[in-house]
């Protein structure tokens, strides 16, 4: 073994040591002790993890991520604590990195070692099938670290992060008291036909929104934005042209967006800015990691890794997204997985 590697599995072991003391030592003793943060590291890795995971020498990933940077970024931090793996990253819009699982599983010739997604049908019925394996049973000690609401699909799964969904404006044509900070602004008749949504009915997370709307200001808060969102755009399909069109002044604001496309627009120089709302909703993204992962000790470090609070800072800047360590936000309302079909239904009239 050459010194570089002996030097990594010695780090390796050290970190695993402190990790079992600082899990440990958390929440047991006095009043003050459980109100104190958990502490975790990388640990407790297997010994031998970081070795199989070497000579195994590749991590395939499916994602539902729309950019290059940000997954070239991911593998880079995770290369930097790991290097000797070769991470490769498949992409595409959730529905299309599902169904391209969902097949392969079928067809029991699975080629990706985890799926990086929104939570959604897709991953309960992949947990109920035995696709992906338990979170604890890949990292026991996460049960420890995380809180409770970072837990998801029973325990099976774990919130990697969570993208926030905000909305943007243009910052030339809307100025002064019509500047919104919150989604009811947009009822205001100063929107009427100068406002862009996506499709409700095109993904999990554009409903989602409708549904924390409907949920915090009422139907007819719902019907009044549908009201004065400009007609042509309701068939949009993802959030990205909403923002290309108020970056370029076609209109004043784009009722969904995240922030990391907002953000590349004004490097470019377009006069857009992205407001987080007081009560909002967010993508919340796990990793689900292959019962049958052709690279099943990768997939497994990947995990350990990704989930420490040193991965957790290597990811969550990149995307702009939110740490599942730190408990759920105020005003950040988790997905609603059971949306009751009375409830859908009503709020898809209301779109119409």
């Amino acid at each position: 073994m050459n010194s570089t590697l002996m030097r990594r599995e010695a780090l390796l072991t050290l970190s695993a040591g402190a990790a079992l003391l600082l899990i440990g030592c958390s929440g047991n003793g006095s009043s003050d002790d459980k109100a104190a943060p958990k502490a975790v590291d990388i640990g407790p890795v297997p010994a031998d993890l970081y070795e199989r995971a070497r000579k195994e020498g590749q991590l395939v990933i499916y994602a539902s991520l729309s950019s290059d940077t940000t997954t070239s970024s991911f593998a880079r931090a995770f290369n930097e604590a790991f290097p000797g793996i070769t991470v490769k990253f498949v992409t595409g819009s959730a529905s299309e990195v599902s169904a391209r699982y969902e097949s392969e599983a079928q067809a029991n010739v699975s080629q990706a070692d985890i799926v990086l997604a929104g939570i959604g049908p897709f991953f309960e019925a992949g947990y109920e099938r035995n696709w992906f394996r338990p979170i604890l049973s890949v990292a026991p000690h996460l049960k420890e670290a995380y809180p409770e609401d970072a837990f998801a699909i029973g325990e099976n799964a774990l919130v990697v992060f969570r993208v926030v969904t905000g909305f943007a404006y243009n910052t030339d044509l809307v100025t002064g008291e019509n500047v919104p900070r919150s989604f009811a602004d947009f009822a205001r008749p100063f929107w009427k036909n100068r406002l862009v949504a996506s499709d409700p009915t095109s993904s999990d997370t554009a409903f989602q929104v409708w549904n924390a709307i409907y949920k915090a200001y009422g139907p007819s808060v719902v019907a009044q934005i549908n009201a004065n969102i400009i007609p042509s755009s309701k068939k949009q399909l993802s959030f990205v042209p909403g923002a290309a069109k108020v970056g370029a002044g076609e209109a004043y604001g784009s009722l969904m967006q995240g922030e990391v496309t907002v953000q590349g627009l004004r490097k470019s120089g377009a006069p857009i800015a992205w407001v987080r709302p007081e009560v909002t909703t967010a993508t919340t993204y796990i990793l689900g990691i292959s019962a049958k992962a052709p690279h099943p000790a990768a997939a497994q470090l990947f995990a350990y890794w990704a989930y420490s609070p040193a991965g957790q800072d290597a990811l969550t800047p990149v995307n702009f997204s939110e740490s599942a360590l730190k408990g759920l936000p105020n005003g950040l309302l988790p997905p609603d997985e059971h949306i009751p079909p009375e409830t859908r239904s009503h709020i898809l009239s209301l779109l119409k």
